[in-house]
């Protein structure tokens, strides 16, 4: 969850909760495929 910046993994494992979007504002810029991915398998 921690691999790329911070708060994007979180946000992917929240928004996978659905408990929020799955946006971000710059700086930031969304998680991988990959490791959005990973997040939800391991939810």
């Amino acid at each position: 969850m921690y691999e790329e910046s911070n708060p994007v993994g979180v946000k992917a494992a929240l928004a996978a909760q659905g408990l929020c979007a799955d946006a971000v504002r710059l700086p930031l810029v969304e998680v991988s495929a990959e490791l959005k991915q990973r997040i939800q398998n391991a939810m």
